[in-house]
């Protein structure tokens, strides 16, 4: 990646402290891959970071994050973190992080939030404060234990990045055994990839995992791994020589597994499957509703779609919300596709997707209130077997929240669409 189309000239990512913070964090851990020109825009950018905090001692988002909502404290602590994983930064802004630290001190007592207690420990442990263990055992108290015993995590919004700065918290403090539940947890939980939240929480779940890994990994691996299923057979041997991946892929009709590992060492075994579900089937948490107007000349479609939350307590709300509308075949959208949108719950961003096949709309949250716009469409492919189109309206945090519509336009036979030459016989009749 060059860093001079990720940053502006300030040296910030879209002005955003968290988005900066991040990709710096990133592009830290992979600095032996980065130029001298590049360090030289990772210094700038730890500036631009420092330039953001406030008298308080805090640092505040720039910009409303559509993605997660994350406070004072845990921002303040991310960007801490951030700066004392940086040696030069560490030293360069050495006042910014003693303010930082003084702030997050006199909120200590006040944080009530799991995720945010989260972000505070881990900065607390690398800035080696005298009240770490305070925080430390104010975050174990506040865990969840699952699994009869064999497992722990933080139950919040967002509980694989809380976990992941717990488990980070845990190796820091040298706590290894305690950390093994944290760990079999975050092996369990994976994000997903397709949501921005979803990698960001990847990014720290594979570096809370990757830093256990060096703590507990032996240099006489030497074992076994047997995996049987049906009829079939494989053997994996691992050695302290060995550090490839191995992948292995099973056939949809398998239903059980057996896995035997013989030997001594460390490593981690991961079992990953995917499954579809039908969404017509399930209860509707958001009103949805559809209106399709078909221009005459049969070229433009244009979709009213309006939604808005189902609330299980009065004037309750979701959490951001997504409205995706998929086209049917042969149509796609301009640069603009909508319109006639309320100004009572703004759209906070368009995405368009897969060509201009398909519009995604961003909503900080609904409630009851209708959230109504209109979707254009053009016709610029001729398709005679047209699928069915949908629209899923779903809340982001909890995706069980959700409501979703199919619907059609006219359908054409293969004699409306086709070019003369091209026609079957039954059309030149």
């Amino acid at each position: 990646m060059r860093l001079e189309k990720c940053f502006n000239s300030n040296g910030s990512w879209r002005n955003k402290v968290f988005d900066t913070a991040f990709l710096v964090n990133a592009l830290h851990n992979a600095s032996i891959y980065v130029s001298w020109k590049d360090k030289r825009k990772i210094e700038k950018t730890f500036d631009w970071l420092a330039s953001q905090q406030h008298h308080s001692g805090s640092f505040k988002e720039t910009e409303s994050d559509l993605h997660y909502k994350r406070s004072d404290v845990a921002l303040t602590s991310y960007v801490l973190a951030v700066m004392l994983e940086n040696e030069s930064a560490k030293v360069k802004h050495a006042a910014v992080i003693e303010k930082g630290m003084s702030f997050l001190s006199d909120q200590l007592d006040l944080i009530t939030s799991a995720n945010d207690l989260a972000i505070v420990t881990y900065a607390m442990m690398l800035y080696a404060h005298r009240q770490k263990g305070a925080a430390f055992e104010k975050l174990i108290d506040m865990s969840t234990i699952t699994n009869n015993g064999t497992e722990r995590y933080w139950n919040t919004l967002n509980s694989v990045e809380a976990t992941s700065f717990a488990l980070l918290s845990h190796v820091m403090a040298n706590k290894l055994l305690g950390a093994l539940p944290i760990m079999r947890w975050l092996v369990n939980h994976r994000s997903e990839l397709n949501s921005v939240s979803g990698q960001q929480s990847t990014y720290f779940r594979l570096k809370a995992l990757s830093s256990m890994a060096k703590k507990i990994a032996l240099s006489r691996n030497d074992y076994h791994v047997h995996i049987r299923y049906g009829y079939r057979r494989k053997l994996f041997r691992f050695t302290s020589y060995d550090s490839d991946t191995e992948h292995m892929l099973i056939t949809q009709k398998v239903r059980k597994l057996e896995i035997d590992v013989v030997g001594i060492g460390a490593g981690l075994l991961q079992v990953f499957y995917r499954y579809n579900l039908n969404l017509m089937n399930f209860e509707h948490r958001f009103q949805l509703d559809l209106q399709k107007q078909i221009a005459s000349s049969n070229q433009e479609l244009k979709l009213n779609v309006c939604a808005n939350y189902i609330p299980t307590v009065s004037e309750s709300r979701s959490n951001m919300a997504l409205v995706e509308v998929t086209l049917p075949s042969g149509y796609v959208v301009d640069h603009n596709p909508i319109s006639e949108q309320m100004t009572v719950n703004p759209i906070q961003h368009i995405e368009i997707r897969y060509g201009g096949t398909s519009v995604v709309l961003y909503y900080n949250s609904m409630g009851s209130e209708r959230n109504c716009f209109t979707v254009s469409a053009y016709r610029r492919f001729k398709v005679a077997l047209k699928r069915p189109a949908y629209v899923v309206v779903y809340d982001y945090y909890d995706t069980n929240l959700n409501a979703i519509k199919v619907y059609e336009v006219d359908k054409q036979n293969v004699c409306e669409i086709c070019e003369a030459e091209d026609c079957p016989a039954e059309c030149q009749k």
